[in-house]
């Protein structure tokens, strides 16, 4: 697989960690149960939520406890406005487990996220005591063709992908997992999951949002996340349109920082929005 990413410093593979597990045999002589710890702790079946527009702006904090003797009440703090939920959370004597409801009003296309916790003096060691929960209020994403994505950043590779538009938005498209799609195409095993690029296209010109693009959430394939920063670096971070041809360029980020710049380019085929 050919890495062809324009370099501003040497820039080494990235290795993968072998973790070394140890275990412990129950019926092991030295073996001791743990001490008691009565107090709360946070869940929730879900922490990074994505909605599209027509679900319900909420979700379910779970506050559980160690010990449910009797009734009691737990202090329950967030640092993000945004959501409300109780201050307070009240179990009766017997119950375990609180559901507290946590609601919002998010503007589509948006993303907010919050950390609950509870006081250190109510909590126990034997659960979270803070918890941080992430929401997507994504579009709706239409089929809206198809072209070839030609990755002149990592690979060389060319392979044909999907684009979608957004519902609510005039002019906003995604391509759907360009690199994990193109890498498959391309004969690769170990593909890189996930990782929708989002773009605009409208009157003959295209653009990106400022900010991160991660075009594999695992990082195992590829290391590297793109950032678009056209305030900051206008001569790296920019898109050209010849005709139905997009080319995008922008800078590659390794932990944070700018390890160097390339492009992508995306051809639309005979569904060109023109």
């Amino acid at each position: 697989m050919k890495n062809i990413i324009k370099k501003y410093g040497l820039m080494a593979l990235a290795s993968i960690a072998v973790l070394g597990f140890t275990s412990c045999a129950a019926d092991d002589e030295d073996y001791a149960a743990g001490e008691s710890d009565p107090g709360a702790y946070l869940y929730t079946d879900n922490a990074d939520i994505t909605l599209v527009p027509d679900d319900a702006q909420s979700f379910i904090l779970k506050v559980g406890r160690t010990d449910s003797t009797t009734a009691g009440t737990v202090e329950l703090k967030k640092d993000n406005d945004a959501f409300k939920a109780p201050s307070t959370v009240s179990f009766a004597a017997g119950q375990s487990v609180v559901e507290v409801p946590v609601t919002f009003d998010m503007e589509i296309g948006t993303k907010e996220s919050v950390t609950f916790s509870v006081p250190s003096e109510q909590a126990t060691v034997y659960g979270h005591d803070s918890l941080t929960v992430t929401v997507n209020r994504d579009y709706t994403w239409q089929e809206a063709g198809y072209g070839t994505f030609d990755d002149e950043l990592f690979s060389g590779y060319k392979g044909t992908v999907y684009v979608e538009k957004a519902k609510e938005r005039d002019g906003l498209y995604r391509l759907v997992s360009p690199y994990a799609n193109v890498y498959k195409q391309n004969g690769e095993s170990d593909l890189p999951t996930g990782g929708n690029i989002q773009f605009t296209f409208k009157d003959g010109k295209a653009s990106m949002a400022d900010g991160e693009y991660v075009i594999d959430e695992s990082g195992k394939v590829i290391s590297y996340t793109l950032n678009y920063d056209a305030a900051n670096n206008a001569q790296e971070c920019f898109v050209t349109v010849d005709g139905s041809v997009l080319t995008f360029h922008l800078l590659a980020l390794k932990g944070g920082k700018v390890e160097g710049s390339g492009s992508f380019i995306f051809t639309w085929d005979d569904s060109f929005p023109e």
